[in-house]
């Protein structure tokens, strides 16, 4: 069984959404990792919604490339650079429903998104503060911050919460 499906939106007998769906059915603990050209809203929040575990577009470097395989294979979440700014903008702070559904209804700050688009990135703590000239501490509180407002325990679930709860729309 595979750890990783690496597929384009664009397929010759199914579209690569209908294909994460799928794969995430049958095959149940399986990562998706969209590598394609397609940068629109529809293509990227569909995938999002399917349950894709990174998305990533075709100028990609292969290190990047790599890099995103073995993100999404540690069970994190990878959003290539060029497409998180438009993920992040539609991040609003979540919070459960009574049935457990998530609910959207105030924006993160800017900072908080960034710090956010940088863990869906895979960086570290470290390599945080030195992208956003601040110290690791700072970044540590502000992650504390992210992840109560989100209703997070770590890094992983933020990351999973941020591109999962409610971009299809």
């Amino acid at each position: 069984q595979p750890s990783v499906v690496i597929t384009d939106v664009t397929l010759p007998d199914m579209t690569g959404i209908e294909l994460c769906r799928a794969a995430k059915q049958r095959l149940g603990n399986v990562d998706v990792l969209f590598l394609t050209t397609h940068d629109d809203n529809v293509s990227i929040f569909g995938a999002i919604g399917a349950g894709a575990s990174g998305y990533v577009l075709k100028d990609i470097t292969p290190e990047n490339l790599l890099r995103a395989i073995r993100v999404v294979r540690k069970g994190q979440s990878m959003v290539h650079p060029g497409i998180t700014r438009r993920v992040f903008d539609k991040l609003s702070v979540v919070t459960r429903d009574g049935n457990g559904g998530l609910l959207f209804d105030q924006k993160l700050t800017e900072r908080e998104a960034q710090i956010l688009a940088e863990v869906a990135r895979g960086s570290t703590n470290k390599q945080i503060a030195l992208k956003l000239y601040v110290s690791e501490s700072t970044v540590k509180s502000r992650l504390r911050g992210i992840f109560t407002k989100i209703g997070a325990h770590d890094r992983t679930q933020a990351t999973a919460i941020a591109i999962r709860g409610g971009y299809a729309g």
